[in-house]
């Protein structure tokens, strides 16, 4: 399934606002794509639009999604939340 094909579950951002942004297109088709892989098989990682995999939860060694930051989303390691919610809060 590509971007074009995905049901509207997110792509609602240019609704209001007027025109959107190349970086919230692309931020949405992740979104949209992750939520339908989940959807249609909980069993297994969702992955979005480009093939990236939702990482699997391993504590403070392991890695998050990161959405709109520069690109749509990307894996980074689960510390550049550290200064935002440290994971020992949880």
């Amino acid at each position: 399934m590509n971007s074009a094909e995905l049901p509207v579950v997110f792509g609602t951002h240019n609704i209001v606002r007027g025109q959107s942004t190349e970086l919230e297109w692309q931020t949405s088709y992740a979104m949209q794509s992750l939520w339908v892989s989940f959807a249609a098989n909980s069993s297994v990682p969702p992955i979005d639009h480009t093939g990236l995999a939702w990482p699997n939860y391993s504590g403070h060694n392991g890695s998050i999604l990161e959405f709109g930051d520069a690109i749509g989303s990307k894996v980074m390691p689960v510390s550049v939340m550290d200064d935002v919610y440290p994971l020992e809060s949880c």
